[in-house]
């Protein structure tokens, strides 16, 4: 039955399992199954056309949980590059732990490929993802809007600047503080005040919340994005966040850290273009990102090891002049 000690499913239920569980999930004994096992928090057992879902251990039962629910609340948008919900499965005599089946999305993982792309490709990419973010974004949460917003250590000043941290300072208190940081002028601390104001008006959406190359997969042709999986950490939280290049791993850092004030202006463009946002926030959604980027290296600068990647503070500190240039009054 099934490819024997090799077989894949034996690494996620108990060989007196197998059979049964290849019978309820409708798989031929001998059907092969390609096993995905990278993920931090599931195991990931591949068909042709779907792909079922293993929490990695008991601690991570709820993270599945929690990718159920999203995919149930996302899955009104009709977005088909999200995977769907097919069956889930709670049985004692299958596994101790859930086990779902949802559709599997073509294509390869963007981060498999991402050392070849150039900045052109990824601005392809980066709009794609602002079109499809728009999306889900108009959806109601649901139950997703009891979950808190993620807290990472390196959107803490993004949490000040947007109004969403647990301390949000009122954008007069803040700028006193970050403006000498900063080095902005009497001038641009007020169309610095302006655009937070501007950007505090957006109001909290669904967000996948963890957007990278880990979670999308894309045509290695012609780089159409074809799948966004991975929704365990959705919840609501401010539309900026949904673009974080802080999320990416070092590939794209090294690379093309440079370019990722037109990565964003593509990504924000295609976004604000689905949602007819005020054009001023284009601007304002660079300054604050490339000022959140800036205070953090300057609070804790980094060593010549993590300033190769990450760059250094004066570098951070000239994104932050030419953003500041560009903001509206």
């Amino acid at each position: 039955m099934g490819q024997g000690p090799a077989d894949p499913l034996l690494a996620v239920v108990s060989p007196p399992r197998a059979e049964r569980f290849r019978a309820a999930a409708g798989l031929a004994p001998d059907e092969a199954l390609t096993a995905d096992f990278s993920g931090w928090s599931k195991l990931v057992l591949l068909t042709s056309d779907r792909a079922l879902l293993f929490p990695r251990n008991h601690e991570m039962v709820a993270a599945l949980r929690a990718e159920l629910e999203a995919l149930r609340v996302v899955e009104a948008a009709g977005i088909s590059e999200i995977p769907r919900v097919l069956e889930v499965w709670e049985d004692p005599t299958l596994s101790p732990y859930p086990i779902v089946s949802t559709t599997r999305r073509p294509g390869t993982a963007l981060e498999a490929v991402l050392p070849t792309l150039d900045l052109a490709t990824l601005g392809w990419i980066a709009e794609q993802l602002g079109s499809l973010a728009s999306r889900w974004h108009a959806l109601p949460p649901g139950p997703l809007a009891q979950r808190p917003a993620r807290e990472l250590s390196h959107r803490t000043r993004l949490a000040d600047l947007l109004g969403t941290g647990a301390d949000a300072a009122d954008p007069a208190e803040l700028l006193r503080e970050i403006a000498p940081v900063l080095s902005l002028g009497e001038a641009e601390i007020g169309r610095a005040a302006s655009a937070i104001h501007r950007t505090r008006t957006l109001a909290p959406v669904l967000v996948h919340s963890d957007l990278h190359e880990g979670q999308l997969l894309i045509d290695s042709g012609d780089f159409t994005v074809t799948g966004v999986i991975d929704w365990q950490t959705a919840g609501v939280d401010h539309p900026f966040t949904e673009f974080d290049l802080g999320e990416w791993g070092p590939t794209i850092w090294r690379s093309h850290r440079a370019g990722f004030p037109e990565l964003r202006r593509r990504y924000w463009a295609a976004y604000a273009t689905a949602r007819e946002l005020d054009p001023r926030l284009a601007a304002d959604f660079e300054w604050v990102w490339s000022a959140s980027h800036a205070l953090r290296l300057a609070e804790d600068p980094p060593d010549a090891n993590l300033a190769e990647v990450l760059g250094t503070v004066d570098q951070a500190l000239a994104e932050v002049r030419i953003a500041t240039r560009r903001l509206a009054p």
